[in-house]
């Protein structure tokens, strides 16, 4: 089991409650996380997400480890 701090940004604070909090996951990847809160914010499955890990962009099947740091954005759009 590995612990994961996450951080929301933007409205997904709003759908959440809360800006961070830490998730316990019997899982090793990035999607093991994100279905996790998708367990208690089922709403946020239908969002798209931008993640990323260690200040790291990432995709589904990356590796978190113990004590790492994913944060969830809305999509960012700009020009």
């Amino acid at each position: 089991m590995i612990k994961v701090k996450v951080i929301y940004f933007a409205y997904l604070k709003e759908i959440t409650g809360v800006r961070e909090q830490y998730i316990e996951v019997d899982g090793k990847f990035v999607q093991d996380v994100l279905n996790k809160i998708f367990e208690s914010y089922p709403v946020l499955a239908n969002c798209p997400l931008m993640v990323v890990l260690n200040k790291k962009h990432v995709k589904e099947y990356d590796v978190v480890e113990d004590g790492d740091e994913l944060r969830i954005y809305p999509p960012v759009s700009g020009g």
